[in-house]
């Protein structure tokens, strides 16, 4: 083996190698920026969604509120016939 060829082979090995891991690096970086991007992204949207779901809630039990003020005797009948309608299936059971 010639000494004079195993130094500037081994510096290119070396040199190879660097790259590689520099390759592997940037691409490490840019999978993991996308990734945290479409979580972040995910993460907005599944906020957004909750907001809503609370807002429709929100006015839902309002508007049930409001009829119950404006005919309680209705929503006790309705009451006592749900409660009725259970029982007689509890007891079929």
């Amino acid at each position: 083996m010639n000494e004079g060829n195993v130094i500037p082979k081994a510096a290119d090995a070396v040199a190879s190698s660097r790259k590689a891991l520099d390759d592997i690096s940037t691409s490490a970086t840019q999978t993991a920026t996308m990734t945290r991007d479409a979580i972040k992204e995910s993460y907005q949207g599944a906020k957004q969604a909750l907001s809503e779901t609370v807002a429709r809630g929100t006015d839902a039990a309002k508007t049930a509120k409001d009829y119950v003020e404006a005919h309680p005797w209705v929503a006790l009948g309705a009451g006592v016939a749900v409660g009725v309608l259970i029982g007689a299936i509890a007891r079929r059971r």
